[in-house]
């Protein structure tokens, strides 16, 4: 048998990679902006920055495992039992290539990493697009054959990321404490600085900048959440939904007062931004992140395991781009998805002209129902069927906003 792939588990010490982590996220506290660091209360900026740096260990979602295969040519010499295996002579013969995919949940970088008690024969597998692909190719191998291959490849897999668990619980147990702790000291380092220059007796600079979030409140709001006999899934309220959009856009309008903030400004950021402003409106009833990240541009509102919101921050790149981000956005979403949205950020100065196009582009959409009246400028909603089941609605709004080059 020629097992195919890259060994996992098999990269940099998965202690070491702790302390990698460690570093990147100590020198971003260190690099955050002195006015951003102040303006923003101490709670946000540990969500965030937890959120951001927690490392999720990967879980294998069985029910998800199929297989294929194909004609392949197979060297003999990895075939055991063949003259060519025992003499290392490499000889080609026609034989079946079998590949099982599995999706996965969690950091991908996990898969690199080697845990403190490490197996010489580690499992192989190629990661990508959230799937494991566990592949091997041989002449004549039967069902009971592959069953034992892949069930051994699983356990190995499932051995490793259980033993990397217990080494990185550690870091993630900390993270907050640590997090907080040189927030403090970073800002105890300012203020003495700050005292040190008022006792020369020089003017200082006074702050003017405007804060990239809004004031938290001194009880943060809760998210409410509906359930109705028709889609008994959890679905976040009407009113909460206007209000994740009026703070998204609260922040997004900033920029007419510091455009300077945002013409270098890449589309990750404007999402963190975002999810910072959330998280300090929201609390989680159940603790943690309300308001988390998943990709570099998604902000995901979970309710006991499901999303109740799915939202996409992008760059306005044109019609085509448009519609592949729309097309992404329903790719993704789960059957309990019903409140969607896209926040748009055109840095082209054709703002009315894009506006006037985004009715036309949505009812292209072979699962566009309706476009829903707007008062507010540059938003656009419109009721979707869903992907899964046309019978049931999402809705998707679109918010488009001009910022600076």
């Amino acid at each position: 048998m020629d097992i195919q792939g890259k060994a996992l588990f098999s990269g940099i010490n998965v202690s070491d990679a702790m302390e990698s982590r460690k570093t990147a996220l100590l020198r971003e506290i260190d690099s955050i902006d002195e006015e951003r660091l102040f303006d923003t209360d101490m709670q946000s900026w540990i969500d965030y920055l937890f959120n951001k740096h927690k490392i999720q260990i990967p879980s294998i979602i069985e029910n998800t495992l199929s297989c294929d295969s194909k004609d392949a040519p197979v060297d003999l010499s990895t075939v055991f039992g063949t003259k060519e295996f025992y003499n290392k002579i490499h000889r080609y013969a026609k034989g079946t290539k079998y590949i099982f995919s599995v999706a996965y949940e969690g950091d991908k970088e996990i898969f690199r990493y080697q845990p403190s008690k490490f197996d010489s024969n580690p499992p192989h597998a190629t990661v990508a697009g959230g799937k494991l692909k566990i592949m091997c190719k041989d002449t004549t191998l039967d069902a009971v054959e592959l069953k034992l291959f892949l069930s051994t490849e699983l356990k190995k897999i499932k051995e490793c990321l259980g033993i990397l668990k217990s080494d990185i619980s550690g870091f993630n147990d900390n993270l907050k404490k640590n997090i907080g702790a040189r927030i403090s000291i970073r800002k105890q380092q300012l203020e003495a600085t700050d005292i040190a220059v008022q006792k020369m007796d020089l003017p200082l600079k006074k702050r003017k900048q405007k804060p990239l979030v809004r004031p938290v409140p001194a009880e943060r709001k809760s998210i409410v959440i509906h359930h109705s006999d028709k889609y008994p899934d959890p679905n976040i309220s009407d009113e909460t939904y206007e209000d994740i959009l009026s703070v998204i856009s609260d922040m997004i309008m900033i920029e007419e007062r510091s455009p300077h903030l945002f013409r270098s400004i890449d589309i990750e950021t404007v999402r963190n931004y975002i999810l910072i402003n959330l998280n300090g409106q929201y609390e989680n009833q159940t603790g943690g992140e309300t308001f988390v990240g998943q990709r570099q541009t998604d902000i995901l509102v979970r309710y006991k395991g499901k999303n109740v919101f799915v939202g996409e921050c992008r760059f306005w790149k044109g019609i085509k781009s448009l519609k592949d981000d729309i097309e992404h956005l329903f790719k993704y979403v789960t059957w309990h998805d019903t409140k969607t949205a896209i926040i748009m950020l055109n840095k082209q100065k054709n703002t009315p002209a894009v506006l006037e196009k985004i009715p036309l582009i949505m009812k292209e959409f072979a699962n566009f129902v309706e476009e829903l009246p707007s008062e507010k400028e540059g938003r656009f909603e419109f009721v979707m069927s869903h992907p899964a089941d046309k019978q049931k609605k999402i809705l998707l709004t679109l918010v488009i906003f001009e910022v600076p080059q």
